[in-house]
C-alpha cells in the first residue's frame, strides 16, 4: 500500500513541476528564464535515502522513461541522468551519512 502512496506523491509532483516550469517565467530585459524545480529528482533522492538504494533504482527508472516520453527532445536523457544521481549519491551517503546504531 506505501509503494502505490509513493508513485502517486511522485505522479503529483511530476505534474507539479511541470506546471512551476510553465507558469513562472522570469523576464530580465530582453532575456527570458525558466527556472525548473526538478522537483521528481528531489523526491527519487530523499526515497533513496529513507527507503533505500533499489527502491530509489527503480523510481529513477520509472520516472526518469515517463520524463524522456513526456519531453520527449533527447530519449535517454533523464533516465541515464537520475540513475547516475541515485548511484552517486547512495555512494556519497554511504561515506558521510553512517548509522551505527
Amino acid at each position: 500500500m506505501r509503494v502505490f502512496l509513493y508513485l502517486i506523491v511522485g505522479v503529483v509532483l511530476f505534474y507539479i513541476d511541470s506546471i512551476i516550469g510553465l507558469l513562472i517565467p522570469m523576464h530580465l530585459g530582453h532575456f527570458e528564464f525558466n527556472f525548473i524545480p526538478h522537483l521528481i529528482l528531489l523526491y527519487i533522492l530523499l526515497i533513496t535515502i529513507y527507503r533505500g538504494f533499489g527502491i530509489g533504482l527503480i523510481f529513477a527508472i520509472l520516472f526518469g522513461i515517463v520524463t524522456d516520453v513526456y519531453v520527449g527532445s533527447v530519449y535517454g536523457l533523464y533516465i541515464f541522468g537520475y540513475l547516475a544521481l541515485v548511484v552517486i549519491f547512495d555512494k556519497f551517503l554511504k561515506v558521510f551519512y553512517r548509522d551505527y546504531t
